[in-house]
């Protein structure tokens, strides 16, 4: 069904753009990320898992067809983080912080329109994510912490992988040919990409993690378009 959806817009993306004008700019962007944890984790005992907030930031470059057609290629650094943590018993806490970096590579393709004065953009993509790092920082509280000869077995996915997009953005474009927008984006991939297991003396095996998926606030601020700075349209 979503490959079909896929097909569909793209068809119609192929038809619109084939005889508008083309622009281009360079843009940056940044926002906070809230990871999604998988629903195959195995925790008792009181334990449990929380998204923190994490960030992403990096380039882009995006071209107009028109009015109202509009493509988008980034390079991303993305971090997300998450909480496992034990707070029934205080005499036995565990509160543990884990993530993991990412190189991501979206491609956006969407329609937009205007909102008042306003100009509004919604975009459906895929994302290529090149794993960098996993990190792990575990805390126990209690007296017999030091007894508890914990042990993390960690699990990730080394090879890049490919996931699906969807979001919008509202922004405003400014006297200079710059522009202002404010995005929301989920990101969605079916395979589990991170998870660890945290061994103890003390409690039951537990399994904790993520397909990668998140939530995304985002900035971007859009440089003036090619054609401001030459003076000229790019068109085919």
């Amino acid at each position: 069904m979503v490959k079909k959806a896929i097909w569909l817009f793209l068809l119609c993306f192929v038809a619109q753009v084939s005889e508008a004008q083309v622009t281009g700019r360079l843009g940056f962007s940044a926002g906070p990320t809230f990871g999604l944890t998988d629903d195959d984790q195995v925790l008792s005992q009181s334990f449990f898992t929380a998204s923190r907030a994490g960030v992403q930031g990096g380039i882009n470059g995006s071209f107009t067809f028109g009015e109202r057609i509009w493509s988008r290629v980034d390079v991303n650094y993305s971090r997300l983080n998450f909480a496992f943590r034990q707070n029934a018993n205080a005499n036995f806490g565990v509160d543990m912080r884990w993530g993991m970096s990412n190189l991501e590579l979206p491609v956006k393709i969407g329609f937009g329109g205007f909102l008042g004065s306003l100009r509004h953009r919604e975009f459906i993509g895929l994302a290529y994510t090149l794993p960098l790092a996993f990190q792990a920082d575990l805390e126990l509280t209690g007296d017999s912490a030091a007894a508890w000869k914990p042990q993390i077995i960690q699990q990730y996915q080394s090879k890049g992988y490919l996931s699906y997009m969807a979001g919008m953005e509202i922004g405003t474009e400014f006297d200079n040919d710059g522009a202002l927008f404010f995005g929301l984006s989920f990101r969605w991939n079916p395979q589990q990409q991170y998870s660890f297991q945290f061994d103890s003396q003390r409690f039951n095996p537990q399994v904790a993690a993520t397909n990668g998926n998140f939530v995304m606030l985002e900035i971007t601020y859009y440089l003036p378009r090619f054609s401001y700075w030459f003076k000229r349209d790019f068109t085919y």
